[in-house]
């Protein structure tokens, strides 16, 4: 997956959390939850059979592979912590 495929995704991602107003409870979720990253990969990669069935398997391949990487909740955090303007 490109840099450029994993920063659209943590756009969508923080665009549906702000929507919904979460910042606040999404940030602390994730810098509790940020060692066990790895295992969130793992579960998408488990739930990606029955998220076929649903038509959201490759959303769910695509979560396991960027979150293998734990700079992703990082830039998650990130991205949330600062909101664009314009």
């Amino acid at each position: 997956m490109s840099t450029e495929q994993r920063d659209a995704m943590i756009e969508r991602l923080a665009k549906s959390i702000e929507a919904r107003g979460l910042e606040a409870p999404a940030i602390l979720f994730l810098e509790a939850n940020r060692p066990f990253s790895f295992l969130g990969s793992q579960f998408f990669l488990l739930s990606e059979p029955l998220l076929r069935i649903l038509g959201k398997g490759q959303l769910a391949a695509d979560w396991a592979e960027a979150l293998e990487d734990r700079n992703t909740v990082e830039r998650i955090i990130r991205r949330l912590e600062t909101k664009p303007y314009g």
